[in-house]
This record gives structure tokens, C-alpha cells and sequence, in this order.
């Protein structure tokens, strides 16, 4: 995807690496792995929504870098261990060679584990300068997006067979969309809104029909790149509904949000899609 008019992915990619390394001073294996997974090319999409979500509502950048860094750090851990031979067992992510591939199983799940608990840690550079509450809010929003109830307990699930439709749709709910909703709403939360209020609930709604098209166009494109992809995984929503149902119901869910032109992000989404 390319730049948002909030979000400057050249500036962000310094101000990571620089975070990163402050950090981390020094040199060690674990914090090269760590950073081979976390700074390398990526679309930056969580961190982007946060910025372009954070600048419409008058966020301050000292409270909008520590929530899309910690996003990024969770991002690059997920990756990393998605992509373990216990996993998914995958060689090849972004081009280049899997985390594992490069440091060895046991370090990629260090650096995996170590990019984790520094997500929290960079998150919790939030205290002291909001409101405890809000805080608190944001907070559990983000740690609920982490562990059973969203990212791990989404991938737990897809280590079962997914049989339904049903089934994969939460996984992906879990998984993906989670995060999406962290990157929408944490800076509503920082701002001051109540989840009662209707901008608050907009959002929610496109965080929900953003995580779904994300998916989507990932499994349309996978389709145009490899027609057998369709069929070879259960992962993948082409193998529960075709693929013109799925471009229409992804369109849908984007155009019915109350907020889509608020979000230049979801609009290049939804182009994207409509482009498929």
C-alpha cells in the first residue's frame, strides 16, 4: 500500500530503527534477530493506521509512536513464529529467508519471545503521560488483541482442522482483524472517547470490515499469482466461497462504514479490491 496523507513510512522506518537500537544497545545474535524480522521492508500497515487515526483526532506523536511501534514489534513476533517449522514451516517471508532460516530455530524463538515483551514494554511508555484510565482502556484492548481471545488463540485454532467457513472466519477475526481493531481504536481510547460513542462504534465497524477485506484481497491476489492456491489450504476464504462472493462481500463491508472516506488506508483497500 502505498503512503497515507498522516503517515510518512520513510520517516517511521528511521524513527523504528532508531527506537529499536536505543532499546538495544550493543550487538548480540538475539537482537539481530530480533531486527532482521522487525525492520525489515514491510507495508507497515498497523503502524500506518494508527498515525492516520492519531492524526485526525489531534493524538500527540508522544503518545502515538509507543502505540504503532508496539504494534510492529507484535506484528514481527507473530511472523516470526507463524513461520517455525511447528508452525507453518515456512522458508521464504517478504523474499527473503525465514527468521529460523537465518539464526536457527531456537534463536528465532527468542528473538520471536524478546520482540513480544519489548511490544509491552513500549506500550507501557504511555504511563504517565495520559489519564490512568484511558490508559487502562487502551491497554486491555491491546493485550486482549495478543493473547487467547485474539492472536495466539487464533493460531491455536488453526493448528486444528478447519472444516467451516464459520470456523476460519474467527480464526481470521483473531489473527488479523484484532490487531486492525488495536490500530483503529487505541488512539479513539487516547483521545478520550467511550467505546458507547457512535465515532468510537464507526470505527470499530471499520476495523472489523477492514480486517476482512485485508484478508480477502491477500486470498484474491494469492489466486491471480497461483490458481491451485485456492485449493491447497483451508486457510484461505477461496476454499469456503468463490471468489466473486468474497470481492463483493469484502466491498460491501467496507462501503456500508460510516467512516470508510475518514480512512485513506481503507479507501486504497477497497480500490485495491475493486482492481481484483
Amino acid at each position: 500500500m502505498q503512503n497515507s496523507p498522516f503517515f510518512d513510512r520513510q520517516a517511521f522506518e528511521s524513527k523504528l530503527s532508531l527506537y529499536f537500537n536505543q532499546c538495544l544497545p550493543g550487538e548480540s545474535t538475539l537482537k539481530k534477530a530480533m531486527g532482521y524480522s522487525l525492520l525489515s521492508p514491510g507495508k507497515r500497515i498497523r503502524p500506518q493506521l494508527v498515525y492516520e487515526t492519531a492524526a485526525q483526532f489531534g493524538l500527540s506523536s508522544a503518545l502515538t509512536e509507543p502505540v504503532a511501534f508496539a504494534l510492529e514489534m507484535v506484528h514481527a513476533f507473530s511472523l516470526i513464529h507463524d513461520d517455525l517449522p511447528c508452525m507453518d514451516d515456512d522458508d521464504l517471508r517478504r523474499g527473503l529467508p525465514t527468521n529460523h532460516k537465518v539464526f536457527g530455530e531456537p534463536m528465532a524463538l527468542l528473538a520471536g519471545d524478546a520482540l513480544l515483551s519489548h511490544a509491552l514494554e513500549t506500550f507501557g511508555l504511555l504511563v504517565g503521560r495520559i489519564n490512568p484510565l484511558l490508559y487502562q482502556r487502551a491497554f486491555q484492548l491491546f493485550t486482549r488483541a495478543l493473547g487467547g481471545h485474539g492472536l495466539m488463540g487464533g493460531q491455536a485454532q488453526e493448528l486444528e482442522p478447519i472444516s467451516t467457513l464459520d470456523t476460519l472466519l474467527k480464526i481470521q477475526k483473531m489473527k488479523t482483524t484484532a490487531l486492525f481493531e488495536v490500530a483503529f481504536l487505541v488512539p479513539l481510547i487516547l483521545v478520550g472517547f467511550p467505546p458507547e460513542d457512535e465515532i468510537f462504534q464507526n470505527y470499530l465497524l471499520l476495523s472489523q470490515a477492514f480486517g476482512f477485506a485485508f484478508q480477502a484481497a491477500d486470498d484474491l491476489e494469492d489466486r491471480v499469482q497461483d490458481f491451485s492456491a485456492q485449493f491447497g489450504s483451508t486457510k484461505n476464504l477461496l476454499s469456503f466461497m468463490p471468489a466473486a462472493e468474497l470481492k463483493s462481500t469484502a466491498q460491501k463491508r467496507l462501503a456500508d462504514c460510516a467512516v470508510l472516506e475518514r480512512s485513506p488506508t481503507a479507501l486504497e483497500l477497497a480500490r485495491r479490491i475493486a482492481a481484483l
